[in-house]
């Protein structure tokens, strides 16, 4: 990377530039500047000797090179974010002085993501070579990374107790090699070398503990903090002691790019000195005098401080009770807080009460993910965000509990009908085989224009999660129709004037046979004569919903059907099969 704006170093830029457009097949033959540097001599004269042509922006009028500058702007944007943001999550390890791998990890990501309605990047627009954006390889700048150790990538041995992997620093993709091979950054030499057999922790889970103590030795050799403790000799061990000097390490600014002492100051204007205890608040530090019992007058004025009460109980929208986790209990509650003995001294309750609790900001960016990740299925999202989505001791808790059980009578009547199953004694299962839970799941469902409930729907499930691989399941894979066959088929109807029809399936699950032997246990709010769940059993005779393989089950049941009537299936999508004049998606 460019150090200086001298012509040498820009006319080195230069060549470098166009021996990397060379190496993508691009010749550069005309420059469009801005007034200073370019037009010195010597940018000159190397254009002239490279038969290029140059041309000159408007003084002042930056707008006429606006692609150029926008790009420089957001890089450097992007990159000071970067930076500080490892900073804020790792301080220990992170500096300033990295805003060079910074910049070059942004430029990295400005030229990998699509920039057009063609899903092209501007890597593959300059090099006119199709390399498509792999986002797997993009990691969090400055994170940490466990590398795998030298001697097992090469295919050595080493000793049981020696740590497979070693702690570094994430500086983004290396220039030289494969993009998903990163730089990485070794926290005890200030090393730089390229791994490929690593893992990256882009969340800072595994440094969220690492936020007190000194920084890692890389910046001490890098030269960029200077360690200013000293011991004065003695040959007492105790004045030896008394005479150590803890300071905390200085920073050399001088090492930093430029205003970096400004932002850098601006993150933490008062932080304290390493080595330096913080300042308690009056009053907060109480000692009891020698030989005083522990429920002396110091300990009482505490004691009799009001407690702060214990939070209560909330209702969530579901209708479930919320308590308050145990460590917010054990926090709050004077009883759970262990004193010292009488020779010590303790912070009093009235300066730790009021201090706010910390946020987790990792647990709200994980629950954040976890909302965006529910809300891809606006419906079912809005559906559970109202509580019409419920499990069956719930839904017979509600005003409208009559309803669920008719939906109840019809679902079990209609699997009746369908013959899905036959009552067995539970004596007569195999000892092979595993009886499976049966899950009640109930729903409201609402005119989306109104709100209004329309319908209370119960479906029978057997609890996929009990099921055994090898047991009672094997493969369960099946194909889903891409988003690009329908709206192709959509935009051909339209435009044909085709009609397009919906088909619904009635327990589509259960239309086909069930795979293999398979024993439920019978659902919660259903009695049979001549026998109860603990005598007896549902074994399954068709699929059913809830089963690990019960879509693939079914897909495969679809397609030989529509094979026997005399569909064709595609060759491009395999959920699109045609007869004729009918498309069957």
């Amino acid at each position: 990377m460019q150090e200086t704006t001298s012509s040498k170093d820009t006319i080195a830029a230069k060549n470098a530039f166009e021996l990397h457009a060379m190496s993508m097949g691009v010749t550069i033959s005309h420059y469009h500047c801005d007034n200073g540097r370019f037009q010195d001599n010597a940018f000159l004269n190397s254009c002239r000797d490279n038969h290029q042509r140059i041309s000159f922006c408007g003084v002042n009028a930056h707008n006429q090179n606006s692609i150029a500058e926008r790009a420089i702007r957001d890089i450097t944007e992007q990159a000071r974010k970067m930076l500080l943001f490892a900073i804020g999550r790792w301080p220990r390890a992170l500096d300033l002085s990295l805003w060079p791998y910074a910049v070059r990890t942004a430029t990295f990501i400005h030229n990998q993501l699509p920039c057009d309605e063609e899903g092209r990047s501007r890597l593959e627009l300059f090099g006119g070579t199709a390399v498509r954006t792999n986002i797997s390889i993009f990691h969090t700048f400055g994170c940490p990374v466990h590398a795998l150790d030298s001697d097992l990538a090469s295919g050595k041995s080493i000793s049981r107790w020696m740590p497979r992997a070693r702690l570094g620093l994430c500086l983004g993709p290396s220039p030289s090699h494969a993009r998903s091979v990163s730089l990485v950054l070794n926290l005890s030499t200030g090393l730089v070398s390229p791994q490929f057999h690593c893992r990256h922790d882009d969340f800072f889970e595994t440094v969220k503990e690492d936020q007190a103590g000194s920084h890692y030795p890389w910046k001490y050799v890098a030269k960029l903090l200077e360690e200013t403790s000293s011991l004065a000799g003695s040959t007492d061990d105790a004045a030896a002691a008394s005479d150590i000097s803890l300071n905390s390490p200085s920073i050399n600014f001088a090492a930093l790019p430029e205003g970096a002492e400004d932002v850098l100051r601006e993150i933490a204007p008062d932080a304290p000195s390493e080595g330096a205890l913080p300042a308690l608040p009056e009053g907060a530090l109480h000692t009891l005098p020698e030989g005083a019992p522990p429920g002396g007058a110091a300990a009482s004025a505490v004691d009799d401080a009001t407690p702060p009460s214990l939070p209560s109980p909330s209702i969530s929208s579901r209708g479930r009770v919320r308590m308050p986790s145990q460590r917010l209990q054990e926090s709050l509650d004077p009883s759970a807080r262990a004193w010292g003995n009488s020779s010590r001294s303790y912070v009093g309750m009235s300066s730790t009460i009021d201090e706010p609790m910390p946020i987790d900001h990792d647990a709200e960016h994980d629950e954040h993910l976890l909302l965006q990740e529910r809300m891809r299925h606006p419906i079912s999202f809005h559906a559970e965000m109202v509580g019409d989505t419920m499990y069956y001791h719930q839904a017979m808790r509600q005003q409208d509990a009559p309803q669920f059980v008719d939906a109840i009578v019809k679902e079990v009547n209609g699997h009746v009908d369908n013959n899905t199953w036959e009552l067995v004694p539970r004596k007569e299962v195999p000892e092979s085989q595993e009886v499976v839970p049966s899950v009640w799941s109930m729903r409201r469902k609402r005119d989306l224009t109104t709100g209004e409930i329309v319908k209370w729907k119960a479906r029978l499930n057997l609890h996929g999660g009990k099921q055994s691989y090898g047991v009672n399941y094997y493969e369960t894979w099946s194909p889903v129709v891409g988003w690009f066959s329908v709206r192709l088929l959509i935009c051909f109807a339209l435009i044909q004037k085709w009609s397009i029809r919906q088909v619904d399936f009635v327990q589509a699950f259960c239309q086909a046979p069930i795979e293999m032997d398979m024993y439920m246990e019978l659902p919660h709010g259903i009695s049979v004569k001549g026998g109860s769940n603990k005598t007896h059993v549902l074994k399954l005779l068709a699929n059913i919903y809830g089963q690990k393989q019960a879509g693939k089950v079914w897909h495969d049941y679809l397609v030989d059907k529509l094979i026997s009537i005399g569909f064709s299936r595609s060759s491009v999508d395999s959920c699109v099969f045609y007869r004729g004049t009918t498309i069957f998606v």
